[in-house]
């Protein structure tokens, strides 16, 4: 799956990323090219907070590309997570309730452990996180497809599936 990540409500930036879920216990992704302007099967294209979180996007930012596990959720609903190589202590202006998010919000969790999150669906936990960003509307049936896939893996196949976040070219 790859995600470019824009401004919230903005649609145009120079940071676009790409979040690639790949599957396979030796790292091994789908075929096709990541951020060359080819999509694979599992792609998606999402908004990046730059205005609403601007340090904390710089943060990440600067810590990419990077390739990561992707889990999900175990009480919580409908929400996937991998816990990333970025400590970012920036400050945060916008933060969320995950039972006020809409489908397809990513967040960024500075208190429990530097994780990012997708929320695919529905959630019972009423924490609040930072937004990193959001996933574009027509990519929401996308997005249930590969979170029932990662529920599936963390559930029942123990199946290794891959997180990879970059820029776009």
């Amino acid at each position: 799956m790859v995600v470019s990540l824009l401004p919230l409500g903005h649609w145009k930036t120079s940071h676009l990323l790409h979040h690639r879920l790949g599957h396979g216990t030796h790292g091994s992704f789908p075929s096709g090219p990541c951020g060359r302007g080819k999509k694979g099967s599992d792609d998606v294209v999402a908004t990046l907070a730059t205005n609403e979180n601007p340090e904390l996007c710089n943060d990440v930012l600067k810590e990419l590309p990077f390739t990561v596990v992707q889990d999900h959720a175990v009480v919580s609903g409908e929400s996937m997570y991998a816990w990333a190589p970025v400590i970012s202590t920036a400050p945060v202006h916008v933060k969320e309730r995950h039972t006020d998010a809409p489908v397809g919000r990513i967040r960024y969790s500075q208190a429990t452990g530097n994780k990012i999150i997708v929320q695919y669906g529905e959630m019972t936990e009423d924490i609040e996180t930072p937004v990193l960003g959001e996933i574009m509307p027509q990519y929401l049936d996308k997005l249930l497809e590969v979170g029932r896939a990662v529920w599936k893996s963390t559930f029942h196949t123990k199946e290794i599936i891959l997180l990879t976040i970059e820029t776009m070219d």
